[in-house]
């Protein structure tokens, strides 16, 4: 598994020798994006995209070499390249995404909750539901299952009947009210992961959001902790099909746990033509499900499998 720097900028046309040896003297091939200019204004411009292996010195250096010669809008963003082993070898994937449709993300129109102020200085906080969901069910008639408020997962009754015959394990469900016409409702239930797993390895990263707004006090805000790391020695109790994390990680601004499902219920959705075999993001569509596995760290050599 590999974890890239994209940095990202725009330079002039003028600037591009300059550009080339500032990359070059660094150890790292790159070329501008060749996508034609829709602006008379780009034609003097070039868009730069270039991957870097996973260094923040090297970014730095990069970057504070580019403002010398006044390039100041450098940014950067994160792309993680799995290999096959990753696949194979990976206990717990995450559950990243359900489909690139709009339909399947929906949000609450109707729950109580409580929320928890966990910093006093940015606002960040935690939110617990208090009462069942309230969606348009009729979705649940098309889709196997919908994500609400980017958090919550809602099952269709044919897949929950699905997962009882299959014999999946570690969840709980909880009714989902109906908001829109009686005609329309659909049986759907909130799908709650009823164990976590163990804590994350100290080998996590965490990953910096070049530019975005840090909280000084909390210190939680503007970063991407993601892919997440586990000793594979405490991987060996008894888990079930559905987890999630111990740890919170911010999402807007609010913390919330990640899901997870296990490799067998993994492999059983891609059987029965649920989801495809998701590994890069152009075989992505409306209805795939992104699952990324985690990744394994050894706890006696203290090294990851890609080390």
């Amino acid at each position: 598994m590999k974890i890239y720097m994209k940095v990202l900028f725009t330079s002039k046309q003028s600037d591009r020798l300059h550009v080339d040896q500032i990359f070059k003297s660094n150890g790292v091939n790159q070329t501008p994006s060749d996508s034609l200019p829709r602006y008379a204004s780009q034609m003097n411009s070039l868009d730069y995209q270039v991957d870097i292996l996973y260094n923040p010195d090297v970014f730095a250096r990069i970057s504070q070499e580019l403002r010398a010669i006044g390039i100041l809008n450098v940014t950067c963003s994160y792309r993680f390249e799995y290999e096959e082993k990753d696949y194979h070898e990976a206990p717990f994937f995450l559950i990243s995404g359900i489909g690139n449709n709009p339909d399947v993300y929906l949000e609450d129109q109707g729950a109580e909750f409580e929320t928890e102020i966990v910093c006093d200085n940015c606002r960040l906080y935690r939110k617990k539901v208090v009462s069942p969901l309230v969606i348009d069910t009729s979705y649940l008639e098309e889709y196997d299952m919908v994500h609400v408020d980017h958090e919550h997962f809602v099952i269709s009754e044919r897949l929950l009947s699905r997962f009882k015959d299959w014999g999946i394990e570690g969840y709980e469900t909880h009714p989902v009210l109906h908001k829109g016409s009686d005609e329309d409702r659909q049986p759907a239930y909130q799908l709650v992961p009823s164990q976590q797993l163990s804590p994350w390895s100290a080998k996590n990263p965490k990953l910096e959001f070049v530019g975005a707004r840090k909280c000084p006090r909390c210190d939680r805000r503007g970063y991407l902790e993601y892919p997440v790391y586990y000793e594979d020695s405490l991987l060996q109790g008894q888990f079930g099909d559905f987890v999630s994390t111990q740890e919170e990680v911010v999402a807007g601004n609010r913390l919330i746990r990640l899901p997870l499902l296990s490799s067998q219920l993994r492999d059983r959705l891609i059987a029965e033509g649920i989801t495809s075999d998701v590994r890069a993001p152009e075989q992505y569509g409306e209805r795939d499900w992104k699952l990324d596995p985690i990744v394994v760290v050894s706890s006696v050599q203290k090294k990851t499998h890609f080390d």
